[in-house]
């Protein structure tokens, strides 16, 4: 059985529905739905079936349960209870954040899902070097990283955390659905799988401070398989933001290069950003957040994975 995928966040591409005179009656004991309408249901939800047959209410038609699938062809499995979530291999080390949201796809009631395309939509968004200083959009920053995925974990020492939420209300985000701490990045956890991290110009984060708290031994600390990092430098000077932190990751995976089983940090792209002007103001993306850059050019923008 293959695994639908709805456009959430701009991550996946929605298989288009069938065409409303595709539509079989319905027959067989009452409630029940012929395989081609439990298609359709599997496609469209109880709503959209419901529209499609003239049905004001849904209630009529029965449950289609929304399932995990694992494996592929006659070895697939469906999972769609918190149990069956918790006992499947590829979740084992997960942050318990996304293992909650795993959880919520089993026992939504939309569709299908595979379990390669679940773990990839319920990625972990954290965020660093945001204290509430910069005010406005450092909040509206905080608030596409979470439109992003609808999970946001911020971090920063000097955190204004007040400050911070005040700014995400006025954004419009959900009570307690943002994750606002004071103190360092690497309390979200260690070699965390499937964590987006995004650090809007670390400043002297990349080069005054010493190992281990400096920037590159918090990514090496917090990333964990599957994981990816967005570092947009301030403005390069003679500081050479970019180029120090390059080196520093450098210095890292050689001082592990005989450890066992350690996966290096990539760079893999360092690169000129050239802002979009958005009303005037100029602005980049890091990862799928949008950035409001706070300082003059140049700066560069460094992507950094774990595989």
């Amino acid at each position: 059985m293959g695994a639908l995928r709805r456009r959430r966040g701009g991550d996946r591409d929605a298989e288009q529905p069938p065409r409303p005179a595709a539509v079989p009656a319905r027959t067989g004991p009452p409630g029940g739905l012929t395989r081609q309408a439990m298609e359709l249901q599997a496609l469209l939800g109880n709503a959209g079936v419901a529209r499609l047959l003239g049905q004001r209410d849904p209630g009529g038609l029965r449950p289609l349960q929304r399932r995990i699938l694992t494996g592929h062809g006659s070895s697939s499995q469906e999972i769609t209870t918190a149990a069956g979530v918790r006992l499947m291999p590829e979740v084992q080390g997960l942050h318990p954040a996304q293992l909650d949201r795993l959880i919520a796809l089993a026992e939504d009631d939309q569709e299908y899902i595979h379990i390669i395309n679940a773990l990839d939509q319920t990625r972990n968004t954290v965020v660093g070097a945001v204290d509430g200083g910069r005010g406005g959009p450092e909040g509206a920053f905080l608030k596409s990283a979470w439109d992003w995925r609808r999970n946001v974990s911020a971090y920063d020492p000097a955190m204004k955390t007040d400050a911070l939420r005040a700014m995400l209300n006025k954004e419009g985000l959900p009570p307690a659905t943002a994750q606002l701490t004071h103190g360092s990045i690497t309390q979200f956890g260690q070699h965390v799988p499937y964590t987006d991290v995004l650090v809007p110009h670390p400043g002297p984060w990349v080069i005054d401070v010493q190992p281990p708290d400096d920037l590159a031994s918090c990514l090496e600390t917090v990333m964990g398989p599957n994981s990816r990092a967005w570092v947009l430098t301030d403005n390069e000077t003679s500081k050479a933001y970019a180029t120090t932190l390059v080196q520093r990751i450098t210095a890292i995976n050689q001082a592990n290069a005989t450890r066992h089983g350690y996966r290096p940090l990539v760079v893999a792209e360092v690169k000129a950003v050239v802002p979009t002007d958005i009303d005037g103001q100029p602005t980049t993306m890091l990862g799928e957040a949008r950035l409001l850059i706070g300082h003059q050019p140049y700066y560069r923008l460094i992507r950094i994975t774990r595989t």
